[in-house]
C-alpha cells in the first residue's frame, strides 16, 4: 500500500477505534468478549499473532465502523507486521518489489559528481563513455541500489561491447531484508552473461578471518584502443548520488582487488549462468536436461506466464515440438535423429515426475495468459517457435491439469488475483536447492537467446518458498478448489472441434 507506514496491530486498531470515536468497551461487547482484558492485550501488542488474527476476522464480519478499503488493508498489513517483525516485514516487502521487477520503470537516474572537476551528470553519460573503450572491467561492492543495476541492465543488452565485465561482490548478514533486497535490486542483471555476482557469508571461527566490508563502491578500469588506462572509484553517498574519482595511472583496482582477496576463498557464486540454450542441438538439450535434474523429486514452486510444457502430456507435443526443432538452425545438426529422440525422453521424465513425485508442485499463471492460449493455442514458453495447438489437442491438455488439480493432492494450479494478477516475473523455487529466473526475452528459443539464472543462496531459496506459501497463494491467488472451477469453466468455454474448424 503506497505511502503506507509500518505499525503494530495493536497501533493501528488503536487510531481506528480514535479515528471513529469507538470504545474500546463497546467493541468487547459487540464481540461478545468475556473479559476486557482480551482486547486491552490486543491493543497493547500483548496478545500473540493467532489471538490478533482471530480478533480481525470476528471484528471485520461485524461492520463495527465504516471502514474504508485502505484502512482494512492497514490492518491486515499492520497483523503482518506485528506476526513478522520488522526484519520479517521489510523482507516481505522486498519480495513483493521482486514480484514488479520485470516492468520496473527505470525512470530514476543516478547523478555523479567529480570530485576532480565538480561537474554533475548522470551515469549514463559515464556508461557511454566507457562504451568508446576497448577493455572494461567493473568491481562492484554492495550497492543496494536498484536504478544501478537498471542503468548497466540497459546499457549492457542496449550497447555492443565484446570486452565489458562485471564482478559483484555481496557482503551477506543475518538482515534476511537486506539479502532480499539486494536480489530486488539485482534481478535485472542476472541474466546478462558478462555480470557475475557473489555472495560472501558473515566471518566465523571455522573460515578463514577476512574483513567484512559494508561500504558500497564501484571500481573500473578502462583499456582505450591506444592501450592506456584510465580508472575509476564511484563512492555513493545516497541511492541516486554518487562522487566520481578519475586515474590516469593504476593502482585504485588493484587496490579494491586487494580488500576483496582474503573473501574470495568463501565467496559463493549467487547464479549459474549455464542454463543457456546455447548455440548447438546438444547445447539445448543440455539446457532442458538441467531443467530435469532440477525438478526431479523435489518441492516446486512455480511463477509462470502461462501453461508449463512439463505440463503437456508428451504424445501431444512431440509432432509439433519436433516439426519446429526441424525448421530451427538445429534442423541441420548431423545427430538430429539422435538428440531429438533425447529431448522427448527428457520430456517424458519431466512429464512423469511433475504428476507422480510425492512432494508438492504450486503453479501460479495469471488467469488472462490462459485466457489466450485457449483463444489461439500458442505455449508462452515456446512463443511462436510451434504451430498452435489445435482446439481437441488444448481441451486435452487443460482436462488432464483439471483432473490432476482436483484429484492429486501433491499438484497445484492456482490463478492469480487482483493487484498481483499482472506479475510478469518468471521463477521457479526448488525447494533447498535454489530459485530459476528465466530470461524475460524468449524471441529467440531455438537460437541461443534464452537464459537462466539459478540464484543458490539458502537464506534466499527459504524466503521465496516461505513467501509463495505464506503471502502469494493465501493472499493473492484464487484458492485451489476455486481455481480448478476456473478450469472447468474455461473447458466449457472452448468450442466443440467441429466448430473451430
Amino acid at each position: 500500500m503506497a505511502g503506507y507506514t509500518p505499525k503494530t496491530f495493536g497501533a493501528a486498531l488503536s487510531s481506528l477505534l480514535n479515528k471513529y470515536s469507538m470504545s474500546a468497551a463497546t467493541v468487547s461487547r459487540m464481540l461478545g468478549h468475556k473479559s476486557r482484558t482480551t482486547l486491552r492485550r490486543i491493543l497493547t501488542d500483548q496478545s500473540n499473532a493467532d489471538s490478533m488474527e482471530k480478533f480481525l476476522q470476528d471484528f471485520l464480519k461485524i461492520p463495527l465502523l465504516p471502514l474504508t478499503d485502505d484502512e482494512i488493508a492497514e490492518l491486515r498489513l499492520s497483523l503482518d507486521y506485528s506476526r513478522m517483525g520488522p526484519v520479517g516485514f521489510r523482507a516481505q516487502d522486498e519480495m513483493r518489489r521482486l514480484m514488479n521487477a520485470p516492468s520496473r520503470s527505470g525512470m530514476d537516474e543516478i547523478s555523479l559528481r567529480c570530485i576532480q572537476t565538480g561537474e554533475v551528470f548522470p551515469l549514463s553519460s559515464f556508461l557511454h563513455e566507457l562504451s568508446r573503450t576497448a577493455k572494461v572491467r567493473m568491481l562492484i561492492i554492495n550497492c543496494g541500489t536498484s536504478a544501478l543495476f537498471d542503468a548497466l541492465s540497459g546499457f549492457l543488452t542496449g550497447t555492443f561491447h565484446p570486452d565489458f565485465a562485471i564482478d559483484h561482490y555481496f557482503f551477506l548478514n543475518d538482515n534476511i531484508a537486506r539479502t532480499a533486497q539486494f536480489m530486488a535490486d539485482i534481478y535485472p542483471m542476472l541474466c546478462i552473461h558478462r555480470y557475475t555476482a557473489y555472495a560472501v557469508p558473515s566471518p566465523s571461527p571455522d573460515r578463514p578471518p577476512f574483513y567484512a566490508m559494508t561500504a558500497s563502491v564501484i571500481a573500473c578500469r578502462a583499456e582505450r584502443p591506444d592501450g592506456s588506462i584510465y580508472e575509476y572509484q564511484i563512492g555513493f553517498d545516497s541511492p541516486l548520488h554518487a562522487q566520481l574519482l578519475c586515474f590516469i595511472a593504476p593502482g585504485v583496482f588493484e587496490y579494491w582487488q586487494s580488500l576483496i582477496a582474503p573473501s574470495v576463498p568463501v565467496r559463493i557464486s549467487v547464479k549459474t549462468s549455464s542454463l543457456t540454450s546455447g548455440t548447438t542441438l546438444r547445447e539445448y538439450a543440455a539446457l532442458h536436461s538441467s531443467y530435469r535434474e532440477l525438478e526431479n523429486n523435489h518441492d516446486i514452486y512455480m511463477l509462470k506466464p502461462g501453461l508449463h510444457p512439463a505440463l503437456i502430456p508428451p504424445e501431444l507435443l512431440e509432432e509439433p515440438f519436433l516439426d519446429a526443432l526441424r525448421k530451427s538452425i538445429f534442423g541441420s545438426d548431423p545427430d538430429f535423429d539422435a538428440l531429438a529422440c533425447q529431448l522427448y525422453e527428457i520430456h517424458v521424465q519431466r512429464f512423469r515426475n511433475i504428476f507422480t513425485k510425492k512432494r508438492v508442485t504450486h503453479i501460479l499463471i495469471p488467469p488472462d495468459s490462459m485466457q489466450r492460449f485457449l483463444k489461439d493455442g500458442l505455449l508462452p514458453d515456446l512463443g511462436a517457435a510451434i504451430r498452435p495447438l489445435t482446439v481437441w489437442e488444448r481441451r486435452t491438455i487443460l482436462t488432464h491439469c483439471r483432473d490432476q488439480a482436483r484429484d492429486n493432492p501433491y499438484f497445484n494450479i492456482y490463478f492469480l488475483k487482483g493487484e498481483m494478477a499482472d506479475i510478469r516475473l518468471e521463477a521457479t523455487c526448488y525447494e533447498q536447492t535454489g530459485v530459476l529466473f528465466h530470461s524475460c526475452s524468449r524471441t529467440d528459443y531455438f537460437g541461443g537467446g534464452h537464459t537462466d539464472a539459478l540464484v543458490a543462496l539458502d537464506d534466499f531459496t527459504a524466503l521465496f518458498s516461505r513467501f509463495f506459501r505464506e503471502t502469494l497463494l493465501p493472499n493473492h491467488a484464487l484458492s485451489a478448489g476455486q481455481s480448478v472451477a476456473v478450469l472447468s469453466s474455461m473447458l466449457d468455454a472452448l468450442p466443440s472441434e467441429e466448430a473451430a474448424l
